[in-house]
């Protein structure tokens, strides 16, 4: 998908999504995982999750997140190494 989106490979595993609600709402979620760490930063193989407004966005002021997107609904998924059926909902 990402080389059908971006013209250079300049990507990675990590991926942002907005969920709908606020911070409470990623707070149950966030509570909810099982198999997905939550972490302040990546660093490691496995899949972790990370929640900027809670983490390197803590203390950048409120129209510096705005310019960069960081909104109280805001996560980052690090793709891991884990085998895809570990992963996979169904």
């Amino acid at each position: 998908m990402a080389r059908k989106l971006f013209r250079y490979e300049l990507y990675r595993s990590v991926v942002g999504f907005k969920i709908k609600g606020g911070r409470s709402e990623v707070m149950e979620l966030l509570m909810s995982l099982k198999l997905i760490k939550a972490s302040p930063s990546f660093g490691g193989t496995e899949i972790l999750i990370s929640y900027p407004v809670l983490s390197v966005a803590k203390t950048m002021d409120e129209e510096v997140k705005r310019e960069l997107g960081i909104t109280n609904n805001l996560l980052r998924l690090l793709v891991g190494l884990e085998d895809l059926n570990e992963i996979l909902i169904i």
